[in-house]
């Protein structure tokens, strides 16, 4: 049955459906014709263009009265009189088949809760929407632009489609937005998806049951930058949580992990060679700043990372200025030559002033495919004639053909096994990486510190995808909680700019401020979620026996408390924030 209705409803494309029935209209009309005209011919009858056209379409009603002699109907006419109102009939019923399903597909949100809202329905949108469908969640995505040709195959896979303006009240709340589990702000305007966030956080309100996470993009870097020191964290609540993300800090991150600096080499120490420092390569090397500063290193030995690129000094500078101190993590580079110059076309971006050549790892992110490819041959022809087979990752962006050439290469153990393909959207664009952002990555950077604490600080041990979901949730609101109680005491969290923020000392007085506070609003969380006091930690019974006022607990219990807060600062840091003093 279900493969017949798929047949009549030729899967959902919406376009080729219609331009078939179109055909069938044309000719049966066609057919109807050329058969009256015979017909008149046959009984004498003199007949006209006009006339044969009008009583063809008759057909399409059931009514043929210019037929009174069946003996004289011919194949054309005779196949149009059983045409046409089949045609008809397939019409009407592929009318109310769109219909039905556009209020059917909206019915599904009327009750829904726990769904995606996605806003924007581009390639990254698609590909996060198919991630979110395919994980089995309900997926509801607001486009403006009704003739977007991505609308219907979303529609036949079962999601639903809103065409609107996501910037609207009214369409976030036809979408139930207020009862969402996510929200995925993905339009191709940063003022636009912040102004859907804010919209959003009207309608939520103070829902019970869990906070919506709202994940906004900003794709200029710098101003996700600012909206992440001065707004992220003064919208996040028990009921609406912000984070601004930006798509090339996310694919960093997704690129190193997937292929880490010294993946390949037997040097000693990692030696990077960035080919294009845009938006991508510029996340690259903050990242990768970050990751090594975050490892214990003998003797302060920092980084070494090449750049290449046109302006490789000025952006360098640019990245020094942003964030200070950056030279004393890595050891930065500058080559500066194009593509076209010879000096390029030789790959002598490899090799030191002594004409050594120590490079671990080779990441190409130039703005084209074709140009990021031919980058990646020309350095490994150099490295080939050096002996030397050294991982090159070429950034991609719509190159599935070449991704799909470089892998049979691999696979067949061809000359160019070295060279591998990261497409950026389909790389990063899952859900898993959207929604690792900042929130969830100091929640489980806190429950990593709790592990550490004598029992019971925590209602359950083992690792964070061990952990039961309401805890994982418990953990997100303490997360989210901290740039809150930072801010009662004069502090704010800004992004990382202090490659030495993580040794931050809060004052023990502070400490000891925060640790109460931070006690209260875990105390509170954890009733209104039905746990009790109780002698013994008890999770199938939501027992705990530090659920007691501050000032009721045991000097372990706000031992423990103490170590969290002293904490912060290094949990921030590897989440790329640090803690600063408010500013007048």
């Amino acid at each position: 049955m279900s493969k017949l209705w798929r047949f009549l409803t030729l899967g959902g494309n919406s376009g080729s459906k219609w331009i078939l029935i179109g055909v069938l209209w044309l000719v049966s009309l066609a057919l109807g014709h050329w058969g009256y005209n015979g017909y008149f011919a046959t009984v004498g009858k003199p007949t006209t263009f006009g006339h044969n056209l009008h009583c063809a379409l008759q057909l399409f009603k059931l009514t043929a009265t210019s037929i009174q002699d069946a003996t004289a109907v011919n194949l054309p006419l005779g196949i149009a009189r059983f045409l046409a109102p089949a045609v008809m009939f397939y019409t009407v019923f592929q009318t109310i088949v769109l219909l039905f399903a556009q209020e059917s597909q909206m019915l599904r949100l009327v009750r829904a809760r726990g769904h995606v809202v996605l806003c924007g329905l581009g390639y990254k949108g698609l590909l996060l929407a198919r991630g979110f469908h395919e994980r089995g969640h309900l997926v509801a995505i607001i486009e403006s632009d009704e003739s977007n040709e991505l609308i219907a195959p979303c529609r036949s896979q079962g999601m639903v489609v809103i065409v609107g303006d996501a910037r609207d009240r009214e369409t976030l709340a036809k979408a139930r937005v207020h009862r969402a589990r996510y929200l995925i702000a993905l339009t191709g305007n940063d003022g636009a998806n912040a102004e859907i966030a804010v919209h959003a956080e009207e309608l939520v309100g103070d829902r019970k049951g869990g906070a919506l996470e709202c994940y906004a993009h900003i794709f200029n870097r710098e101003l996700c930058q600012i909206l992440l020191e001065t707004e992220a964290h003064a919208h996040s609540s028990g009921a609406f949580r912000l984070e601004f993300f930006n798509v090339y800090d996310r694919a960093a991150r997704v690129l190193l992990t997937a292929h880490p600096p010294s993946s390949g080499a037997d040097a000693e120490e990692p030696h990077l060679v960035i080919v294009g420092l845009g938006r991508m390569g510029q996340s690259l090397v903050i990242r990768a700043a970050r990751d090594w500063n975050d490892q214990p290193h003998p003797d302060g030995a920092r980084l070494r990372i090449t750049v290449v690129d046109p302006e490789a000094e000025a952006k360098l500078a640019a990245l020094k200025f942003r964030y200070p101190g950056l030279d004393r993590i890595c050891v930065l580079v500058p080559q500066q030559m194009q593509d076209s110059t010879p000096q390029f076309q030789r790959a002598d971006f490899l090799f030191d002033e002594f004409g050594h050549c120590s490079a671990t790892i080779i990441y190409v992110c130039l703005n084209q495919d074709a140009a990021g490819l031919a980058a990646a041959l020309i350095a490994h022809r150099r490295l080939r004639d050096l002996g030397r087979k050294v991982p090159i990752v070429v950034r991609i962006y719509e190159g599935r053909g070449l991704a799909d050439l470089l892998r049979r290469s691999r696979t067949a153990g061809g000359d160019f096994d070295n060279i591998h393909a990261f497409c950026l959207p389909e790389e990063t664009c899952r859900p898993e990486h959207i929604l690792r952002g900042v929130t969830e990555d100091m929640a489980r950077a806190l429950h990593r510190a709790s592990l550490g604490l004598p029992r019971p600080a925590s209602a359950s041990e083992g690792t964070w995808d061990q952990l039961p979901e309401d805890e994982r949730e418990a953990r997100r609101a303490q997360a989210a909680a901290v740039p809150e109680l930072l801010r009662a005491l004069g502090y704010v969290v800004a992004p990382l700019t202090r490659w030495e923020a993580a040794r931050d000392q809060l004052p023990p007085s502070d400490i000891e401020r925060l640790a109460r506070l931070e006690h209260e609003r875990w105390l509170a969380d954890r009733l209104n979620a039905g746990w009790r006091h109780g002698p013994q930690l008890d999770p199938a019974s939501k027992l705990h026996p530090d659920l007691l006022p501050w000032d009721q607990l045991g000097e372990a219990a706000k031992d423990n408390a103490r170590a969290i807060i002293r904490s912060w600062p290094a949990i921030l840091a590897k989440v790329g924030s640090q803690i600063e003093r408010r500013r007048a």
